[in-house]
């Protein structure tokens, strides 16, 4: 089945349409030479890419402090909690497993 061609106002909106779509998101933010270069290390800076550590973002953050808190805070009550009083053995002890063991026999 032949295909018309396209009439001449939509092809060249299409090609400028085209056009606009490959220069998308390198447009120049100003006129001022000095200012794009400035607005393009702010940029830079804030991606991470002027310095040999990328930044993190706040998410990032939050998680990696959350994980410090939960180990240091863990730490702390390990080191603490035998002069709290708490008991070292976690379950029942050997001789209650036996007493306990014996009644079923």
């Amino acid at each position: 089945m032949p295909t018309t061609p396209l009439p001449a106002s939509v092809r060249k909106r299409t090609e400028l349409f085209a056009k606009n779509i490959k220069h998308r998101g390198n447009v120049k933010k100003s006129l001022d030479p000095k200012k794009q270069q400035a607005i393009e290390a702010q940029r830079q800076r804030k991606n991470g890419l002027g310095s040999s550590l990328p930044s993190l973002t706040t998410g990032s953050r939050k998680i990696i402090i959350a994980f410090l808190a939960l180990t240091v805070g863990s730490v702390l009550y390990q080191i603490c909690l035998p002069f709290i009083g708490g008991n070292s053995n976690s379950g029942a002890s050997p001789r209650q497993a036996k007493q306990s063991g014996s009644a079923l026999t």
